[in-house]
């Protein structure tokens, strides 16, 4: 059975820039293959808008509220 939930918690932070453009790429060919909904949390602005179709700013505050919610369109 298919995972339908794919969560991902910073899976490129460190990553030199050669294996961090195949790990997106393998990442991409992935969800067009099986399409799951994917939760990427980053704070790379640029890794955030090439891989997502929504992008959701949160603030660093306590408690956590949303401060931007923007869509890509591709």
């Amino acid at each position: 059975m298919e995972s339908v939930l794919l969560l991902l918690d910073e899976p490129f932070k460190g990553l030199d820039s050669t294996t961090k453009e195949q790990m997106y790429q393998l990442l991409l060919n992935y969800w067009h293959t099986h399409k799951p909904t994917v939760l990427l949390v980053t704070h790379d602005e640029k890794e955030a808008e090439r891989l997502s179709h929504r992008i959701v700013h949160l603030s660093g505050n306590h408690p956590v509220h949303l401060l931007e919610e923007v869509s890509i369109i591709r």
